[in-house]
């Protein structure tokens, strides 16, 4: 009989572990949202730095699209002028007489 007694304290045990493997589970259940809720709260950070530094990128390109039509009609401005022009009217100085 005693071969008995052990068997039922071995069946409180399992029942006893695998109640407390329960409170387990519920007990991560709340961490698994709360880190669910970070997640996602983390990631709707990211998306909005990411739609900050693409519009960035989009005022740099607009910027460097005016830069780059403000080159060409420097160049246009400098095609157009004179070759013979002295170096006195170059820079602006009068030439002594």
């Amino acid at each position: 009989m005693d071969g008995d007694d052990h068997s039922i304290d071995d069946e409180e045990e399992v029942a006893a572990q695998a109640g407390g493997q329960e409170g387990v589970a519920q007990a991560e259940e709340p961490q698994a949202v709360d880190s669910e809720r970070g997640y996602q709260a983390l990631l709707a950070k990211q998306e909005a730095r990411i739609k900050e530094l693409e519009g960035q990128v989009a005022e740099a390109a607009k910027s460097a699209e005016v830069a780059d039509a403000l080159r060409d009609e420097i160049q246009q401005v400098k095609a157009r002028r004179p070759m013979s022009a002295s170096p006195s009217r170059q820079t602006g100085r009068r030439s002594q007489p």
